[in-house]
């Protein structure tokens, strides 16, 4: 049989970046405000997928405090994960689209802290 459904090529920058295009160009004005007031950038952030899989990397483009909002390749969904003490994320939350991943990040933190 072909390929083993559970191997997977991590998802390149130049297809996470026009994900992220579509993404935001579809916001709508009150989570565009938000996104713009947290967003940093796209940068690679270490995570553990257990074991089987180890230290992999996510992309993260908003942060708010400790909050990272984060697009998960293995699940092709954003989320919110707080990295630890060595700054490698091992737990994360996942919302799906970039709109309801941005309406979660705040948890009461303005932009900068």
């Amino acid at each position: 049989m072909g390929s083993d459904s559970q191997e997977k090529n991590p998802l390149n920058r130049a297809r996470f970046d026009e994900i992220l295009r579509d993404e935001v160009a579809s916001l709508p004005p009150d989570a565009l405000k938000i996104y713009e007031g947290y967003a940093i950038g796209v940068v690679e952030q270490p995570c553990d997928r257990g074991e089987q899989y180890g230290v992999e990397s996510v992309f993260v483009v908003a942060r708010a405090g400790s909050r990272l909002l984060l697009f998960d390749d293995a699940e092709d969904e954003f989320g919110i994960g707080v990295p630890g003490d060595d700054g490698v994320l091992r737990e994360w939350n996942l919302y799906g689209e970039l709109v309801f991943a941005i309406r979660n990040l705040r948890a009461d933190t303005p932009p900068g802290l």
